[in-house]
């Protein structure tokens, strides 16, 4: 597995496990079964995560073992260790690969099929967080006065309501949005996504919009919305201080 896959995979824990606490904690609206589908959710994310680092740990340390091996001495056996290892590494990798891929795949279908009512109401508490990384918003007019309307959007503006990228939990620096539900993403996020695990649906925990982004290219990418992007970072780092 290279650094691109387990840092989605982290990512995408990640995730999972800041969404489920939130939802945990907020009970108003959540049934037993909704709570106890979260628990499960994270404690199958946690488990994956620890196979996979537990499996790169493994070989690592068996790797730098073979290539400590004086080949002059035991060249037979080293190279025969060395074989083992390059065709094992392969198999597991590739075995690893295909069941946390699997997994998280199982993960996220489970909890969009499953809990639509449940993100519904985390919804909620995903907005709300995001509003908090705002604490007001960031307002640019447009130079050809064009409607930007995202229901809290008034004409000619961009408003961003958060700094945060919603999957990678980072502050965004190169903003591209979805023209349909108007959210905004890491530019660079999106275009790992793309290509280790291909098209997508807006990450936004509770959005409506089920339109797959299959391409960088469908979406919005502006120096205003940079602009506007960048004077929010500037004014919540000065409520900050």
């Amino acid at each position: 597995m290279d650094e691109d896959d387990k840092e989605i995979m982290d990512m995408v824990v990640q995730n999972v496990l800041q969404v489920g606490r939130h939802g945990i904690q907020r009970d108003e609206g959540i049934t037993e079964l909704q709570t106890q589908k979260l628990r499960d959710l994270m404690k199958e994310a946690t488990k994956v995560r620890n196979l996979v680092t537990a499996m790169n740990s493994s070989f690592d340390v068996l790797k730098k073992y073979v290539e400590s091996v004086d080949l002059d001495q035991e060249e037979t056996k080293a190279v025969t260790i060395q074989q083992f290892v390059t065709e094992e590494d392969k198999k597991l990798r590739k075995l690893f690969k295909e069941k946390v891929d699997k997994q998280l795949s199982t993960t996220n279908q489970t909890a969009r099929d499953e809990s639509e009512e449940l993100e519904r109401v985390l919804s909620n508490v995903d907005y709300a967080r995001a509003a908090g990384n705002s604490r007001s918003s960031a307002v640019v007019t447009l130079e050809d006065g064009s409607s930007e309307s995202t229901g809290a959007v008034k004409k000619g503006k961009i408003v961003i309501t958060s700094t945060v990228d919603a999957f990678s939990r980072k502050t965004i620096t190169e903003p591209v949005r979805n023209p349909r539900c108007k959210h905004i993403y890491e530019e660079k996020i999106v275009r790992m996504y793309l290509r280790k695990k291909g098209p997508f649906k807006c990450y936004f925990a509770g959005c409506q919009n089920r339109s797959l982004i299959s391409d960088l290219s469908e979406l919005e990418k502006s120096e205003e919305l940079s602009a506007a992007m960048r004077a929010a970072i500037a004014e919540k780092e000065a409520d900050d201080e």
